[in-house]
């Protein structure tokens, strides 16, 4: 290759590689929001399960409600969903 060919190459590639950087990612603007759903006291089946998911909730955490060796406390399923 020629010395001019290479120098093209060189921008070209540098090009690209500043194209890319931007690729996956979202516009800074765009804030991500949650709701967020507590659900207490549910005896867990697949139909309700199935329900939530279709709605668009998202299970993230579970709270087996025990505080200091006390089990009386409530057991709590957090659920989320994008707004």
């Amino acid at each position: 290759m020629k010395p001019k060919s290479y120098w093209l190459l060189g921008i070209l590639l540098i090009l690209c590689l500043l194209g890319l950087t931007g690729l996956g990612q979202s516009p800074k603007n765009s804030k991500l929001t949650w709701e967020y759903k507590i659900v207490t006291e549910w005896n867990t089946n697949e139909a309700d399960l199935n329900k939530l998911g279709a709605e668009g909730w998202e299970f993230v955490q579970y709270d087996p409600g025990i505080r200091g060796g006390n089990a009386s406390a409530n057991e709590r399923y957090f659920f989320r969903r994008m707004r």
